[in-house]
């Protein structure tokens, strides 16, 4: 961070000329980072994952300084290496032939290569053991670029192809001056200094600056401080029930009922409960990405955008096997759902309105909540990628069971099931669409069925002990069914990409 700034106060007002800033995915460019050149009005661009060839220019400049000099002198320290590349630059720049030049160095506007007849009178000099006549650089495609060294020393490529040595990030220009050169007694430890005592403390104590990291998958890419997580655990669904609460005492005085706080649902009741879980699913999104200081996109999918065509396959898809597996439910245990008969009134009529327009805001809430916001927020408090993942999974799981509020063993392991496959789906299509469309397709399709088997009046859902039996075998079958078809679909589409 203090590096980016450094450079964009050596810059100064040179920097308004700069068009955008390009890097690869190291973890070590955060949104801190990014933040600080996209407040100069540089647009940030991303290289893909081994394609070098998307900053050419500047890789090609990499492999000459590892060659003529990186891989011909043993590096001591980190005030050696400046020392070292300060130099080099100086022979770069003002000496060493360029073939993309006719053979003149980038110092040289206009001054003609020597041309001798006698090759015996050609000399070379060594200069820190770099040849000066036996090599070559590419050619400038373009109007110039910045790229990061992989030993952590980033170099920059203006236009003619003269490089100057820059530390932390990596810029494109359409300027034909070079950028500064740092004296050759600033030291990586100066360069690093922080910026303020707040930061100076949180290096001394270890603790991390919360961004995203578009190197780790989706549901290991949020990092932040470890007590943030907890305030993601525990707001949201607070704010649910407390939601859910005030929702159903205006219901109560609407239908002027003595007991708003029962279990069997009304149109209007099965309207506050969706309501109240939509809504605490776009808090935990929002809380989440203020505390992680993140765009809330990213907690949607990353590093991808999202995607509706996704989000439309996979609804479909799930449509069917939640069906299917309704089916098999009501031929195997068809007493296992608690259904009384079939029937149709203008109270099914409005459960099923309300049913269809407001449970897929129900379902979208849970996932932003549980998928979204508890999963990578519990997974920020591991570094390693798989153990961060396994712990977001979990806690986001058992969350997810708790808030049901079932005391039954069947239910609370099916429920903590359905937080299991809907997470890995999560994380295999790195993003929600997949989860989101199978909560909604096996919400939308499971209220549809109880309110008609309700016998024309609303439904109970009992989630008390002794509620739950074998059955519920057959729908998690579907849910491993539902992660079966993401997998499978995901890697179809990243081998035809």
């Amino acid at each position: 961070m203090q590096q980016a700034r450094n450079l964009v106060m050596d810059i100064g007002g040179r920097i308004a000329r700069l068009r955008f800033m390009i890097h690869d995915r190291d973890p070590l460019f955060t949104s801190a980072f990014r933040e600080t050149f996209e407040g100069e009005g540089l647009r940030i661009i991303t290289t893909l994952p081994r394609t070098p060839r998307m900053n050419a220019n500047c890789e090609r400049v990499i492999g000459t300084v590892r060659r003529e000099l990186l891989d011909r002198i043993l590096i001591l320290n980190g005030r050696h290496l400046t020392r070292v590349l300060h130099e080099y630059l100086i022979h770069y720049n003002g000496h060493r032939p360029h073939q993309s030049r006719n053979q003149r160095p980038p110092d040289i506007e206009a001054q003609p290569a020597r041309v001798r007849d006698d090759l015996r009178s050609i000399r070379r000099n060594p200069s820190l053991q770099a040849r000066s006549t036996n090599t070559t650089t590419p050619r400038n495609r373009s109007s110039g670029h910045v790229t990061q060294h992989s030993s952590g020393t980033p170099l920059e490529c203006a236009p003619r192809a003269r490089c100057s040595l820059v530390r932390g990030t990596t810029i494109s220009t359409q300027e034909d001056r070079p950028m500064s050169v740092p004296e050759p007694d600033q030291t990586p430890a100066t360069a690093a200094r922080p910026s303020s005592p707040h930061q100076a403390g949180d290096l001394a104590s270890g603790r991390r600056e919360p961004g995203v990291e578009g190197s780790r998958p989706f549901g290991a890419h949020v990092r932040m401080s470890w007590w943030r997580p907890l305030v993601v655990l525990v707001v949201p669904p607070v704010v649910m029930v407390l939601l859910q609460i005030l929702l159903y005492q205006v219901v109560g005085v609407i239908e002027g009922s003595d007991d708003p706080m029962s279990a069997t649902f009304t149109p209007l009741k099965l309207l506050a409960v969706n309501l109240s879980v939509g809504i605490s699913g776009v808090v935990a999104i929002l809380l989440l990405a203020r505390l992680a200081k993140v765009p809330w996109r990213s907690l949607i999918s990353s590093p991808r955008a999202f995607d509706g065509r996704r989000l439309a396959q996979y609804l479909l898809g799930a449509a069917l096997l939640v069906g299917a597996g309704i089916g098999v439910v009501a031929l195997v245990a068809p007493e296992s759902p608690g259904w009384v008969a079939f029937g149709v009134s203008g109270t099914t009529i409005l459960m099923l309105v309300v049913t269809v327009l407001s449970t897929p805001l129900q379902s979208v809430g849970e996932e932003l909540m549980f998928r979204s916001a508890v999963l990578p927020a519990a997974a920020s408090w591991v570094r390693a990628v798989r153990p961060a993942l396994a712990v977001g999974l979990v806690v986001s799981s058992l969350a997810f069971a708790v808030v049901h509020g079932s005391s039954d063993p069947w239910l609370f392991g099916y429920y903590t099931f359905i937080g299991v496959a809907t997470g890995l789906m999560a994380i295999i299509s790195r993003g929600i669409e997949a989860p989101a469309a199978f909560h909604i397709a096996n919400n939308v399709l499971f209220s549809s069925v109880n309110t008609l088997m309700a016998g024309g009046e609303g439904y109970t859902i009992d989630r008390s002990t002794d509620t739950g039996d074998a059955a519920l075998l057959i729908l998690a079958a579907v849910n491993i069914a539902m992660v079966v078809l993401v997998w499978v679909r995901e890697r179809r589409t990243r081998i035809t990409t």
